[in-house]
């Protein structure tokens, strides 16, 4: 948490805040990385970003793609979290879900992109 005196940021706040640096995402077998997907902590937040190209997807249809490793997955209670995905195309669209056990889930539409990439963010508790 940040600390404010007279609108100014304490330094010694910032020194604090954890950073995990990016850790790799694992991608299940049958499915290619288009970016590499990654997790990383920096204080109470995770963020995500990368993503699979569309070897192994179809289209309209529910894929597990990878598994965010522990430490790193939405909070145990929580609902999946909804990530929209970016394509390679206007027509193609694609949502991640990620679950507090870890499971990467995309939601294709009917037109399959070439890939699909993710950048979103989640609080690391509940």
């Amino acid at each position: 948490m940040t600390t404010f005196l007279a609108g100014q940021i304490l330094t010694a706040d910032l020194l604090n805040v954890e950073d995990t640096g990016w850790q790799d995402v694992t991608t299940l077998p049958g499915f290619a990385i288009q970016q590499q997907p990654q997790v990383r902590k920096i204080g109470d937040v995770i963020y995500m970003r990368g993503g699979w190209s569309n070897t192994g997807l179809s289209a309209t249809t529910n894929h597990n793609v990878g598994t965010v490793p522990v430490g790193f997955r939405p909070p145990d209670g929580t609902h999946d979290l909804i990530i929209r995905a970016g394509t390679s195309g206007g027509n193609s669209s694609g949502v991640f879900f990620v679950s507090a056990s870890g499971n990467v889930q995309l939601r294709t539409s009917s037109t399959l992109g070439s890939y699909y990439i993710c950048c979103g963010s989640w609080p690391a508790t509940s």
